[in-house]
């Protein structure tokens, strides 16, 4: 043996790819996808070639991606207008994929359900999933062009290297990050409030701003563990994503906002939500980064449709009606772009207000992952 890695294994090892094990027309999709996806980072939005660059997506999607030619095509083979959405559970019964195990860079697994089975989103082309992670950040998140140091309240790629958030945080760090990696404050316990304090004094003393990242339940317990107040520099923000999925109390995202803000000394308007999930490729952000003044709803990227559709019928609802969230993810290209979610919102303004999980939907999530690890480090406090 001489050691030399097989074509295949080290294309999935680097996540890169080759033409030859393209189906037929993913080679002009994907650039048509990196284009729109660059455009849309420098605040371009052109709605008509997102919503044409889809259409071809789906019907594409249809011949190659075997659960979502299934719906489609039980639903009469419905044009572009009219095409399904692939609810989310779907990723924890069958392999969403045009492409075969074989060409797997990443496998991304849904951190848990109460059900207890995980949804699993296979990921070909990892180059074109971090360029969507990192320019949907880029807009809202870190659209001051400031080089904060990174730290992260939840597990590393190391410590999770099927999380989807982590391979985010971690792809953040190195994009937009003063050292290219973040540091991590988290132990098999959950957060690690010593290390994350001194990472706090550290970036306190050296006036440096920070990049605090974690869940909200996560983050929640990191507040309340904390022994002082901090004064970090204005610049700094702090990204809260996840929800609360807590079987103990309930934590209200703008609630912990102000507390975080309180306890680092920053204004309210520096920590914001993420909306994402392992099934889609793009994540949804606050922009108060960017507008502070602005409404505490989520921004999509210009490669991504947000609609609202009758929860019995799919059919997309106007402007200020509740129902479920669909999203159509350009970016999502070698599995499917069109997911229905089982979130409940509203579209405002083009923007989404989110309200929580559809009642009876399976509890799911980042939050959820890290539940039973904090939950009686967070009752302490309540006692």
């Amino acid at each position: 043996m001489t050691g030399r890695v097989a074509p295949t294994t080290a294309r999935r090892a680097h996540g890169t790819r080759d033409a030859h094990d393209d189906p037929p027309g993913r080679a002009a999709l994907r650039a048509r996808i990196v284009a729109l996806v660059r455009r849309g980072e420098t605040g371009e939005v052109d709605a008509v070639a997102r919503d044409a660059l889809l259409a071809d997506l789906h019907r594409w999607q249809v011949e190659h991606v075997p659960p979502f030619g299934r719906l489609a095509r039980a639903r009469g083979s419905p044009d572009a207008r009219s095409m399904p959405a692939l609810p989310t559970d779907v990723f924890r019964f069958a392999r969403v994929a045009a492409h075969g195990p074989a060409l797997d860079a990443r496998v991304f697994r849904t951190s848990g359900t109460t059900s207890g089975r995980r949804g699993e989103h296979p990921i070909r082309d990892v180059e074109l999933l971090a360029l969507a992670v990192c320019a949907s950040a880029k807009r809202c998140f870190f659209a001051d062009d400031v080089r904060p140091r990174v730290l992260v309240v939840g597990p590393s790629e190391t410590q999770a290297p099927d999380s989807s958030l982590a391979f985010m945080n971690a792809r953040l760090a190195e994009r937009f990050g003063e050292a290219g990696r973040p540091a991590v404050c988290w132990s098999a316990d959950g957060p690690d409030v010593r290390a994350l304090c001194v990472q706090l004094e550290r970036a306190e003393r050296d006036g440096v701003p920070v990049a605090l990242l974690g869940t909200t339940l996560g983050l929640d317990v990191a507040e309340r563990a904390l022994p002082r107040r901090f004064r970090l520099h204005p610049a700094s923000r702090v990204m809260q994503t996840g929800g609360s999925k807590g079987r103990r109390r309930a934590v209200r995202p703008m609630t912990l906002a102000r507390r975080l803000a309180q306890r680092l000394g920053l204004g309210v308007d520096r920590v914001v939500s993420e909306y994402g999930m392992t099934e889609l490729s793009s994540p949804l952000w606050e922009p108060n980064v960017r507008e502070p003044r602005a409404p505490r709803r989520f921004e999509a990227p210009p490669w991504v449709r947000v609609s609202v559709v009758d929860p019995v019928r799919a059919e997309p609802l106007p402007e200020g009606r509740w129902g479920l969230v669909r999203l159509d993810d350009a970016a999502n290209l070698d599995s499917c772009a069109a997911i229905l979610t089982a979130d409940v919102g509203r579209l405002i303004a083009g923007t989404l207000e989110l309200r929580g999980r559809a009642p009876g939907a399976v509890a799911r999530g980042c939050s959820l992952a890290v539940d039973e690890r904090i939950e009686a480090r967070r009752a302490s406090f309540d006692a």
